[in-house]
């Protein structure tokens, strides 16, 4: 059973069922001179609806952000009666003819990755002069969306558990020699059942270089080689975004803050961020140092993904890395057949040549 989601009641109805579509498309016409996204009265029971807006074969139901590039809606595919997330481009970043091969490109090396901690790509396509991109829905309920409700208080087993599950999206993506670049809390969901997605890769960083415009990259999630070359240095930007945003899961806080835009790039080629233990008594020290060189600003002095990923994995189920140092440590014995072959073969070996190889 699922709710429609167009009205801010639900209504169950079959997920998979003609129904949804046909009560969706008549919405769709009695509302048909009604302004999108606008909530109305239902003609029926008087609760209000939010009316949709039909593009090529999706219903947008709802908008879920807007910015100077995009528009993010929550959308029902006709085709295969499932909710997803559509993402329309900008006309002018869909009249670049360029960047839109450069997006087709990133988005289809996502579309062929199957880990789970990336969001899956289902199509791209053009309809009335503007790009767009289609996802799995994810509620799009943002990481930003937590950060800012715990405000610090988020335990720290859910703070490693959810780096590593972004690691593991992170390493898996940078195994095709692609990387994110612009990891920021926004473009973590998380989902009803709990799973962490990342998404978006490479999308703005691609948009960033295509009008040379690093400003755009804004003050809060950039990396010093950014600030320095106006261009990211493959894992260890990625690197630095994570460990700024496991600064930001711990305490709540950025680790840095000015009051223009040239003072805070200032503060991130210059400045120690603070340990997380002097914001947060109960952080465990292991993370602590290991956020630190997260934040380090040369790329060289960063970890690699790959080290992010065990590290976080091992501060994340410590009773896994001390069973295997522990397995490390025990001798295993041979069973006494065992002892009997050996010592078999070690008297034949005497009789041959290869006994005084050694």
């Amino acid at each position: 059973m699922a709710s429609i989601l167009l009205q801010n009641v639900s209504v169950e109805i079959p997920v998979f069922s003609n129904d949804s579509r046909s009560i969706k498309n008549s919405l769709l016409k009695n509302f048909s001179k009604e302004k999108a996204f606008e909530k109305v009265p239902c003609k029926k029971c008087s609760e209000p609806i939010i009316v949709p807006k039909r593009f090529q074969h999706f219903l947008l139901e709802d908008q879920l952000s807007d910015s100077q590039f995009s528009a993010v809606y929550r959308a029902l595919d006709l085709s295969l009666n499932r909710e997803v997330c559509v993402k329309i481009f900008s006309k002018e970043i869909s009249a670049n003819e360029e960047l839109v091969k450069t997006l087709i490109e990133k988005l289809s090396l996502s579309a062929t990755l199957t880990q789970q901690n990336i969001v899956p790509i289902y199509t791209s396509g053009t309809h009335e002069g503007q790009f767009f991109m289609v996802s799995q829905f994810m509620n799009q309920r943002s990481l930003e969306n937590f950060i800012a409700k715990a405000n610090g208080s988020l335990p720290i087993n859910a703070c490693l558990k959810t780096l590593h599950e972004v690691s593991k999206g992170l390493l898996e993506y940078s195994r095709h020699k692609q990387f994110h670049h612009h990891l920021t809390p926004r473009n973590i969901l998380i989902n009803s059942d709990g799973q962490i997605k990342v998404t978006d890769f490479n999308i703005f960083y691609s948009i960033m270089r295509s009008l040379d415009d690093k400003s755009l990259y804004g003050t809060e999630f950039v990396s010093p080689e950014i600030i320095r070359k106006g261009q990211d240095t493959e894992s260890a930007g990625d690197v630095f975004h994570l460990g700024l945003i496991a600064q930001q899961l711990v305490t709540g806080k950025l680790p840095y803050s000015a009051e223009s835009q040239e003072a805070m790039m200032d503060k991130h080629l210059d400045e120690t961020p603070k340990r997380l233990s002097e914001l947060r008594s109960d952080t465990p020290q292991e993370l602590c140092d290991f956020v630190q060189k997260m934040l380090a600003v040369r790329p060289s002095d960063r970890p690699s993904l790959k080290e992010v990923e065990k590290e976080f994995d091992q501060l994340r189920n410590p009773q896994k890395s001390n069973m295997a140092a522990t397995r490390m440590k025990t001798p295993v014995s041979k069973a006494p057949l065992e002892q009997d072959a050996d010592k078999f073969k070690h008297a034949k070996l005497q009789d041959t040549d290869l006994a005084h190889e050694d």
